[in-house]
């Protein structure tokens, strides 16, 4: 059997639990017996804890409009036994018109599609509700496995946290299992909200714990690390480690937050992997929200006049001094 994925992961790897899960979830119930090929719209996905290249048999990238249009002409001549559209565009919409032969599914309901401004206002869950909804299209009455595959062997565990340990041994610090800290993983969108958001959640955190706090932020551009590092520096404490500020690989920050007392995030990924392991995660992805409308907002003051930034604090903070 020939299976075929179109979708459009980001850079942020934003889609890739949705993938793995919908290749789990097939492999499973055809029992390895088939073949899955890519068709991504968007970078250059590499390898990581949720993807292995060598598990698809073909992987083609379409993010250039001339292979696009090219492949475009001939998408109808498909030999796919099965398409599933993972993503929501233009480009995909158009593949779906024109491959009549094959078995095409996509998702329905329009909130369940990915989407990269509103992904965090709908569910932090939100890639597991998608492949459990193209599943349930799929294989109809077969039990869906939420959990996704971790690809992440034990030689790789052992170098990556002989790494870490040698870092923070390196800062006069204790080991990880060694040292009570907490683990911040924020991923950046780079604009002035969001940096002063990170700074009030790292004083927030400060005032209510003594615990150490590693830091790691992902997506943060080159122009604003000085302006990042600056404000930082204006946040006086050294249970503050700055060691895997730019580390945004999931290899470590797996293990980081794995022996962390605490995972405070943004990263629906991370999330996701913490509550397989279960581990201690507190989200803040719900003070992200979508771009606000005219209703939006008289429906929010008429509800509920506060911040949400502000409720997110109240949550942390009791968490904080209950952990």
């Amino acid at each position: 059997m020939e299976i075929l994925i179109i979708c459009n992961i980001d850079d942020q790897h934003n889609g890739l639990i949705a993938l793995n899960l919908i290749h789990k979830n097939l492999n499973s119930f055809y029992k390895n017996k088939v073949d899955f090929s890519i068709l991504q719209l968007g970078p250059y996905i590499e390898d990581s804890i949720f993807f292995k290249s060598e598990h698809f048999k073909h992987i083609l990238y379409l993010g250039n409009a001339k292979k696009y249009g090219k492949y475009l002409l001939k998408s109808k001549y498909s030999k796919y036994n099965l398409i599933i559209y993972l993503c929501k565009s233009i480009k995909a919409q158009l593949l779906f018109l024109l491959n009549r032969k094959a078995l095409k599914i996509k998702v329905g309901e329009r909130k369940l599609y990915f989407d990269k401004e509103n992904s965090s206002y709908y569910s932090d869950d939100l890639e597991v509700k998608i492949a459990s909804s193209i599943m349930q299209k799929v294989l109809v009455n077969n039990p869906f496995i939420p959990d996704p595959t971790i690809h992440l062997s034990s030689t790789e565990t052992r170098k990556t946290t002989d790494l870490i340990n040698w870092t923070l041994n390196s800062s006069s610090l204790h080991s990880l299992t060694e040292m009570n800290f907490l683990y911040v993983f924020f991923v950046m969108k780079n604009d002035d909200h969001q940096i002063k958001y990170l700074l009030d959640l790292l004083n927030s955190i400060k005032r209510n714990t003594k615990s150490k706090i590693i830091l790691s932020i992902k997506g943060l551009h080159e122009n604003k690390i000085n302006t990042v590092l600056n404000q930082l520096k204006n946040i006086k404490s050294n249970n503050l480690i700055l060691n895997f500020l730019h580390n945004s690989d999931y290899n470590y920050s797996y293990l980081l937050s794995t022996h962390s007392n605490l995972l405070i995030t943004n990263d629906s990924n991370l999330l996701i992997l913490a509550s397989i392991s279960n581990n201690y995660a507190f989200s803040i992805l719900r003070s992200y929200k979508r771009k606000r409308t005219l209703r939006d907002w008289f429906s929010r003051q008429k509800r509920n006049p506060q911040k949400l930034e502000d409720l997110t604090f109240e949550g942390l903070n009791y968490m904080l001094q209950n952990t």
